[in-house]
């Protein structure tokens, strides 16, 4: 088996009802399956590989997601935003800016949003 170049992974996250937000509710599932299914359509599947997470941060802020080994985040995407990653960052190596969450020096952490 050959290693992906660049795994995409997604937050699952599904707190119980009454607690934090999370972003399984927050259509991360729509989101990592458009993801999968643009790889298999690009024949990227493979060298790229999507899967889905446990928590990676604060879903309220969410849904959140990691390129590796780029270390790019992406948060408050939409299934529609699918597309746009797949082809700009994870076919041709652009990161999607509008999508990316990067820590401040005010916030170097990142997860306090």
């Amino acid at each position: 088996m050959n290693l992906p170049q660049k795994t995409m992974f997604v937050c699952m996250t599904q707190r119980p009802p009454g607690t934090r937000e999370s972003c399984g509710p927050q259509g991360s599932a729509e989101f990592l399956q458009k993801v999968k299914d643009l790889l298999q359509q690009k024949f990227l599947w493979g060298p790229v590989r999507a899967t889905a997470s446990g928590c990676l941060g604060p879903c309220e802020a969410g849904p959140w997601a990691v390129v590796y080994p780029d270390n790019v985040w992406y948060r408050g995407f939409t299934s529609e935003d699918a597309k746009e990653i797949v082809e700009e960052h994870l076919e041709n190596g652009r990161i999607v800016e509008r999508l990316q969450f990067v820590p401040t020096t005010e916030n170097p952490g990142g997860f306090t949003v």
